[in-house]
């Protein structure tokens, strides 16, 4: 306890491996400031508030010091630690799109009110593109074939390469490798439409809303990335657009097991026809060789 009026400056500053810095707290910039022990105050509260983000990083440290005392004043400890903790989640895209053959997964899809049953499987067939060995995922739609996609993980994420419409120029990254909630992402390439060879332009823009539980008739799903994303794709010269976008939710060792999507596809001058579909998991296997 203090006989009379008492001041002691004090200051934030970085410490430890992972120092904190000024964009870390309120007002982008290390905290100071003075407090003030009346006759009798035995302690007082520094408070520091922290600028919160959604960027998974390391805990980070500071050290808060005292100093310049009043006359008559003398200070015993002079400094005191503090962590910054990291409460993002880090969210690792191998994990949410598996790519390991056999895996297979089955949808009940709904395309403007109507049904389909539809099959997604990772085959063991596999072509290089730029320098990546991709692998090939099949979809079937009632028990017809319905197209194809090559997908590979490299260093900069989720990177789709081909389809039976068109061919990358470059790696078309769906996701980073590494991502946390509220993390926004875009990505513009360009590709060479299959049959006419025209070029075409694809640009993705996508936002990781909330890791959430999910209800599907295949279960119930925990730590399920939600995802909202607008995707469009445009032929040189107009001549074939699309536009779809809407919402879809991954599940970690699964993948995809939900979605909510509207499409909208444009040929030349003809107006543009709406497809609204919904899917959701019925089923998921893993170990078959395709």
């Amino acid at each position: 306890a203090t006989s009379g009026t008492t001041t002691v400056n004090w200051q934030v500053a970085g410490s430890g491996n992972n120092p904190a810095n000024a964009t870390d707290f309120t007002g982008g910039s290390l905290p100071s400031g003075q407090v003030t022990f009346n006759p009798n105050d035995t302690n007082k509260t520094i408070t520091n508030n922290v600028a919160g983000d959604t960027t998974a990083e390391l805990d980070e440290q500071f050290t808060v010091t005292l100093t310049n005392p009043s006359t008559g004043a003398s200070i015993g400890t002079a400094t005191a630690n503090g962590t910054i903790q990291n409460d993002d989640i880090v969210i690792i895209t191998a994990d949410y799109f598996p790519l390991t053959p056999g895996l297979e997964w089955n949808y009940e899809v709904t395309q403007n009110g109507t049904g389909v049953t539809q099959k997604v499987t990772v085959t063991t067939n596999t072509q290089t593109y730029l320098g990546y060995t991709a692998r090939k995922m099949s979809f079937s739609a009632n028990g017809q074939p319905a197209g194809y996609e090559f997908y590979a993980h490299i260093p900069a994420g989720l990177a789709r390469f081909a389809t039976e419409w068109r061919t990358y120029n470059e790696p078309f990254l769906m996701m980073p490798a590494q991502t946390s909630v509220g993390q926004s992402h875009q990505n513009t390439v360009r590709a060479t439409e299959v049959g006419s060879g025209n070029a075409s332009t694809n640009v993705l823009t996508l936002t990781v809303q909330a890791l959430e539980t999910v209800t599907v008739p295949a279960g119930i799903f925990t730590n399920v990335a939600r995802i909202v994303y607008t995707n469009t794709l445009t032929v040189t010269g107009g001549s074939y657009q699309v536009i779809d976008y809407g919402t879809q939710w991954f599940a970690p060792g699964v993948g995809l097991i939900k979605k909510s999507v509207t499409e909208k596809e444009k040929i030349g001058t003809a107006a543009w026809q709406t497809t609204v579909i919904t899917a959701e998991l019925t089923s998921f296997e893993a170990g078959r060789t395709v």
